[in-house]
């Protein structure tokens, strides 16, 4: 059974748009503050970690987002800038090159056909 594996890497301010998209959206932002830096750790899974700036006086706090937080962001990004994706799939997150990736996978079945023939 042959395997389909799409990687979409998202640079780093694609990542904080997506992420600060998907917090105004889901009410999320106003909770924590304004994002001033992010920081992508898989250990072993992939966590993103905002550093938010908390109210006027300054103060920082780092918050982990759960990993369906930030698939479900970088999904949102991808239809809004008309990156194609396969609705079906399994979808994780990875780290490359000190970049965040979201890989697809798609397991396609064969028909039983006689691939010799079609050569």
């Amino acid at each position: 059974m042959p395997t389909e594996r799409r990687h979409v890497i998202f640079e780093r301010d694609e990542l904080f748009s997506a992420l600060a998209n998907q917090m105004e959206r889901t009410g999320e932002r106003t909770k924590f503050g304004s994002i001033v830096d992010l920081k992508i750790v898989e250990d072993p899974v992939v966590t993103v970690h905002l550093v938010m700036e908390m109210g006027s006086d300054g103060r920082r706090t780092t918050t982990p987002l759960k990993p369906e937080f930030v698939a479900a962001a970088l999904l949102r990004y991808c239809k809004y800038e008309r990156i194609p994706l396969p609705k079906f799939g399994t979808k994780a997150l990875r780290v490359i090159n000190d970049q965040l990736a979201l890989i697809v996978t798609l397991h396609r079945k064969v028909k039983s056909k006689d691939v010799s023939s079609a050569a």
